[in-house]
Formats: C-alpha cells, structure tokens, sequence
C-alpha cells in the first residue's frame, strides 16, 4: 500500500499524503496515527493542496465515530445476553417456587 501511495503522490501527482501523522487524545490518555490521502481532481496541483488541519480533523473524526460504533455493537451484545440469561433464570425459578410451596 505503501508503494502505491509514493507513486501516486510522487511520479503521478494525483494524491497528497500526510504520511503518518501522530495526534494525542488527551481525554483519555491515548495517541494514535492517522495517515490523510487526499486524491486531486485532474489538472489541480498538490502543493496547490496541502493536507490541512482540518483534514486531518476530519479523518480523526470519522475513525472516532467508527471505533464508537463498535464498542456500541458490542455493549448491545452484552445487553442482549443479560436479558436473555435473567429471562432464562426467572423462567427456570418460576417453574420450581410452585413444588416447593407444597
């Protein structure tokens, strides 16, 4: 993949890349690294395009967006567990209270 974006970016001229760049997420104590790609439209120039703050926002964004949409799949799971094991149980225990009421 590597190999690929250097020929585009350097003897096609058709991608502008940050090459990896690292961002803190201070909140939570974390850094991480984010490569931007951007591909240009025919006839626009890459240093007429630099990769941007605000591209790289916007990447850091939708990776964020993406990792919270599988920690939310996962507590869904979870969720969905603990009902179905509290339903198991209150059936099975309502099945015993009536013999041990004799």
């Amino acid at each position: 993949m590597e190999i690929l974006l250097k020929w585009l970016t350097r003897d096609c001229g058709v991608v502008v890349t940050s090459g990896d760049v690292s961002y803190s997420m201070k909140n939570i104590g974390k850094e991480a690294n984010v490569q931007v790609i951007k591909v240009l439209a025919e006839g626009e120039k890459a240093a007429d395009h630099p990769i941007t703050e605000a591209d790289k926002g916007t990447v850091t964004i939708r990776d964020t967006l993406a990792k919270l949409d599988q920690q939310v799949d996962a507590i869904e799971k979870q969720i969905e567990r603990y009902v179905a094991s509290f339903f198991y149980v209150s059936t099975s225990t309502s099945s015993i209270l009536p013999s041990l009421q004799r």
